[in-house]
C-alpha cells in the first residue's frame, strides 16, 4: 500500500472532485495522516476541530469511506481526530454549556455609519434573509432604512406605521405582515379557545391556530420590537427593528436549508471564527 500520506492526499485530490468547494474546503482542506494501523486498516487523519470531526464521521463519512476503499481495495476505513495544535482550544470550547452560549466578540455588519442610507452587509443577505423570509426580510429593510440618523444606534427608533403602508412597500397582503387565524379541529396542539357571540345566533365555540406573519417572524427572532394601536380598522404600529443583524444563533442556523447550513460554516472559518462554538 502506499505512504499512508501519500494515500491520504490521493483521497483528498478524489473528494474534492465529489463535494461542493464550500464543504472540503471547511471540513476536509488542511487535514493530515497521523498514521496507519495495519491491523485494523485504520487511517488516522487530524482536521482542525471537533466539529469537523463529528461532521465528518455522521454527514461525510460513507463518501470517504467508499474512497478509500476503492482505492486501496483492501476495505480501508478512517478515523477522525483533532490536530494536537486545536486541543486546547476544544477544551475551553466543549466546558460551554449551549444553553449558555454565547456569539463570539465579532461584529458582521461592520460597516460605516452613513447618514440617510447605510448598506446591508453581506452576511445579512445571505444568511437572515432566507431565514426570515421574502416578506418579513422586506419589512425590516424598510423600517431599517426609514432611519435618516446621521448617527445610528443597536435599534432604529419607533416609528409608526400602518399595515397598508408597509403593505404597498413591500408589496403584499395585510395578513401576510399581520398573520391569519385558521379554524381547526377541536384540541389540536397550540390551537386557542374562541367564543364567539353572533348578532341574532347562538353562542358558539371555535379552535384557531394563528399562522404567523411578518411581524412576528421578526419579533420572534429578536430582530423587531412592534406594539399596535386602535381598532382593527384604523390600527397603528409602532416598530424599531434592529439596524446590525448579529451572527446567527445555532438554533437558528439549523432551520436553513441544507446547503445554507454547509455555507454559513464556510463563511464563518473564511472570517477567522472557530466553528466549534456553534
Amino acid at each position: 500500500m502506499n505512504e499512508p500520506t501519500v494515500l491520504w492526499q490521493q483521497t483528498l485530490n478524489e473528494l474534492e472532485l465529489q463535494m461542493t468547494r464550500a464543504t472540503f474546503d471547511t471540513w476536509l482542506r488542511g487535514s493530515e495522516c497521523d498514521s496507519y494501523d495495519e491491523t485494523s486498516h485504520t487511517l488516522t487523519v487530524s482536521v482542525k476541530n471537533h466539529y469537523a470531526v463529528e461532521w465528518l464521521e455522521h454527514r461525510l463519512y460513507h463518501m470517504v469511506e467508499r474512497t478509500l476503499r476503492r482505492i486501496t481495495g483492501n476495505g480501508t476505513v478512517a478515523r477522525f481526530v483533532v490536530a494536537e495544535s486545536h486541543q486546547s482550544i476544544e477544551s475551553e470550547s466543549e466546558s460551554i454549556d449551549s444553553g449558555d452560549w454565547k456569539a463570539p466578540d465579532f461584529d458582521p455588519a461592520n460597516t460605516k455609519k452613513v447618514a440617510g442610507w447605510f448598506p446591508i452587509p453581506e452576511y445579512a443577505c445571505k444568511f437572515w434573509a432566507p431565514l426570515l423570509g421574502r416578506t418579513a426580510w422586506r419589512v425590516w429593510e424598510i423600517v431599517r432604512q426609514s432611519d435618516i440618523r446621521t448617527e445610528k444606534s443597536d435599534w432604529t427608533p419607533a416609528r409608526r406605521w400602518t399595515a397598508p403602508e408597509i403593505s404597498r412597500l413591500v408589496p403584499c397582503g395585510g395578513q401576510a405582515l399581520t398573520g391569519r387565524n385558521h379554524v381547526v379541529a377541536p384540541y389540536t396542539p397550540g390551537a386557542a379557545l374562541q367564543l364567539l357571540k353572533p348578532i341574532g345566533e347562538p353562542e358558539r365555540e371555535e379552535w384557531t391556530e394563528h399562522e404567523p406573519g411578518a411581524f412576528d417572524i421578526l419579533q420572534t427572532e429578536g430582530i423587531a420590537e412592534i406594539s399596535a394601536a386602535g381598532d382593527r380598522r384604523h390600527r397603528v404600529y409602532a416598530i424599531s427593528v434592529r439596524s446590525s443583524l448579529p451572527l446567527l444563533h445555532p438554533a437558528q442556523v439549523a432551520n436553513l436549508r441544507a446547503e445554507l447550513q454547509t455555507a454559513h460554516e464556510s463563511w464563518i472559518v473564511a472570517h477567522g471564527l472557530d466553528p466549534s462554538s456553534w
